[in-house]
């Protein structure tokens, strides 16, 4: 019997929901991913026994509904949780004064449209009658003097019989039209008034907002068992947000360390501001499916393929010029970098996992809903790395300072720009590309124009010359390298020889010196250690035979 009445009364507190007054929410906590952000509400609310029905405002309008979920503690349970679009409607009594004379005027108003429209018809059916007169003269066959019996005199009559009528015609229609023109323009002014009236007699007018907006809501219902202190929270994706990596790398000639200090540009516009809020930045992204592709079966069949073009060979990416080419943009987030922030780095927890990886930050945050980038800081980190200087004398003269950073897979990194400072100075900007297969991460830390490179044709060793069917072509190549700096150095010079890719061309490597060759790619590579002032010369040599009346650039 106990237990029939307590379902009897779950029943009756079921039947009984309560609507709250709206509730101004805020957002929390933010998980901003690569595209898109889910947000986190979580509100402290007292209530009684029963079910209840919360309202939460201050949403994103860019909710994606099938994202939007609900939880409850401490014994209260979510029994539904919705997103709808509230629109204000202003109630009119119907014994309000101001409603009765809205509707006697617009009474007024359609009783003079109903006018304006007869007379309107009337001068309608004259300027019609008007004009059938008109074409009833113009087709009489005595007027246009078709009758042979009509004497000159008789005809003469008619013409100027019609010539009068029809200027009397024209002139009491033009009268007409505009009478007509005038009682248009009367109308016009009446259907706007109606329109206006009609408006605020509906109660769906509001005088001080010229376009007003419909109020996102979250709806949650609870039911409560007894009278709770409970956290009500809920969470759900927007599409319009965003993060991307951003680097800074410090270098300096006395230490054996690179500083790297990783950032994010985080933005949004979802419609509403993340005020103090929490971040966590993850690398996943909702929007990409999660579903493991089909193989379908594998057909074969004949088919004409056209030859693709070859494929050029990858080159590094270089760093861009230094300071004196920089953007105003690019300056001021420099200036911004070199601030001393190394407290906040202490407060990121970064967590990888089977799917992702996430950056929990500790620290408030507070992003504007504008689409603009705001630096948030992520970690800073002491990498080791071993420095020499790399050149492509065939490309570049210019020597670029290069650090190689080994065990890099620790560090969590993605791929993103970053700006390079060498010696407290700015030098330019490079790439991180964790996605190398390489055990060892390059990384372009700028030119220094304090080492001299130079590469020269020899003309005494090289040649053309015909040999019965045939052409052989033998150049030289010398490169000069000079340490202009007080300390030695290690400088890695690369440069190539060609490679053929037609059996009529035949390729002869003569001579490369203590460099390591690969055939396969011609690629050559030394590997100089140079003293304070020391200059040193290299050089490679190579045949090249083909048919003579073939032509080869070479």
């Amino acid at each position: 019997m106990k237990k029939l009445l307590l379902f009897l009364l779950l029943v009756c507190q079921i039947g009984m929901a309560q609507t709250s007054k709206p509730i101004k929410s805020r957002v929390d906590r933010v998980i901003v991913f690569n595209r898109g952000a889910q947000l986190f509400t979580t509100e402290k609310i007292s209530l009684p026994a029963g079910t209840h029905q919360l309202v939460f405002e201050n949403i994103s309008p860019l909710v994606q509904e099938a994202s939007l979920q609900a939880g409850a503690g401490n014994g209260a349970v979510v029994m539904d949780v919705r997103y709808n679009l509230y629109y204000t409607v202003v109630e009119k009594k119907p014994s309000d004064p101001a409603l009765k004379k809205l509707e006697k005027d617009l009474k007024a108003v359609l009783d003079s449209l109903t006018d304006i429209g007869f007379t309107m018809k009337g001068l309608q059916n004259r300027i019609n009658n008007l004009s059938t007169e008109r074409n009833i003269l113009l087709g009489n066959k005595m007027m246009r003097g078709e009758f042979q019996r009509d004497s000159l005199p008789v005809f003469q009559q008619s013409i100027e019989y019609l010539r009068i009528r029809l200027e009397n015609i024209n002139a009491e229609m033009l009268k007409l039209e505009r009478e007509q023109s005038k009682w248009g323009d009367l109308r016009s002014v009446l259907e706007q008034r109606q329109t206006a009236l009609q408006t605020l007699i509906s109660g769906n007018f509001e005088p001080a907002v010229e376009n007003p907006q419909p109020v996102p809501q979250v709806i949650i219902t609870l039911l409560c068992e007894r009278a709770v202190n409970t956290e009500v929270n809920f969470n759900y994706f927007v599409e319009n947000a965003g993060w991307t990596p951003t680097y800074d790398l410090r270098a300096d000639n006395n230490s054996t360390d690179i500083e790297l200090n990783h950032r994010a540009g985080v933005y949004q516009g979802s419609g509403i501001e993340w005020k103090d809020v929490l971040l966590t930045l993850s690398t996943g992204n909702p929007n990409e499916s999660g579903i493991k592709p089909v193989l379908s079966p594998y057909l074969l069949s004949f088919e004409y393929y056209a030859p693709s073009p070859r494929k050029k060979m990858d080159r590094q990416v270089l760093a861009k010029p230094a300071a004196s080419s920089m953007t105003d943009d690019v300056k001021e987030m420099a200036e911004e970098s070199a601030k001393d922030i190394d407290g906040v780095y202490d407060y990121t927890t970064v967590t990888q996992n089977a799917l992702r990886i996430e950056y929990e930050i500790s620290l408030k945050y507070t992003i504007a809903s504008d689409g603009q980038a705001h630096q948030v800081v992520i970690q800073n980190r002491k990498i080791p790395a071993q420095y020499n200087y790399a050149v492509v004398p065939k490309l570049d003269p210019d020597v670029f300072l290069m650090a190689r950073v080994t065990d890099w897979e620790d560090l969590n990194l993605i791929p993103g720009t970053a700006r390079v400072y060498f010696e407290g100075t700015y030098v330019g900007q490079t790439v991180i590309n964790p996605g190398t297969t390489n055990d060892t991460l390059l990384l372009n830390l700028g030119r220094d124009k304090s080492i001299v490179v130079k590469r020269t044709k020899l003309k005494d060793k090289s040649r053309e010359r015909i040999l019965a069917e045939n052409k052989e072509v033998i150049k030289t190549f010398e490169i000069s390298v000079r340490n202009t700096k007080s300390i030695p150095i290690r400088l890695i010079v690369e440069d190539q020889m060609p490679i053929s890719s037609d059996p009529s061309i035949k390729i002869s490597y003569d001579e490369y010196g203590k460099a390591s060759f690969n055939p396969d790619t011609g690629k050559l590579i030394w590997d100089l250690k140079l003293d304070p002032k020391e200059n040193k010369k290299v050089s490679f040599s190579f045949g090249v035979k083909f048919p003579k009346e073939k032509q080869l650039q070479i």
